[in-house]
């Protein structure tokens, strides 16, 4: 297993050094690179997501896996795992600025073959146990 508890920076040599990479599908790799960094105005969500489309790696009790983080709300984080998260599942994801933030499951949605997009709330409750 690989130690990251002593890393404060995520690399791009750390996430790819994971066995459990996500693998985004073609669709994915396009839609992503087309929306970019670009807010969507006129949503019908009640908080704006800001896309992140940065490497993460989900800290699932001793696993860790390598993800694509999806985007940002004042809510949640979306990502895209290579495995799949059951609802209500708490875990930790690892962002490149090397912050870790406790999250909990909501969805799950296979897209493909080791690739899931999940969807979670911030979990401040994990956070309060961790500390």
């Amino acid at each position: 297993m690989l130690d990251l508890s002593h890393e404060t920076a995520l690399s791009e040599q750390l996430w790819q050094a994971l066995e459990s990479r996500t693998l985004l599908p073609e669709s994915l790799q396009g839609h992503l690179q087309k929306h970019g960094d670009v807010v969507t105005a006129n949503c019908q969500r009640r908080y704006a997501r800001t896309p992140l489309n940065r490497i993460a790696i989900a800290l699932v009790g001793d696993q860790r896996h390598a993800c694509f983080a999806k985007d940002l709300s004042r809510m949640g984080i979306g990502f895209y795992s290579p495995v799949n998260l059951l609802p209500k599942q708490v875990l930790q994801l690892w962002l490149p600025s090397g912050k870790t933030v406790p999250l909990r499951v909501t969805r799950c949605r296979r897209m493909a073959t080791a690739c899931y997009e999940i969807g979670t709330i911030f979990d401040s409750e994990f956070e309060k146990k961790l500390k």
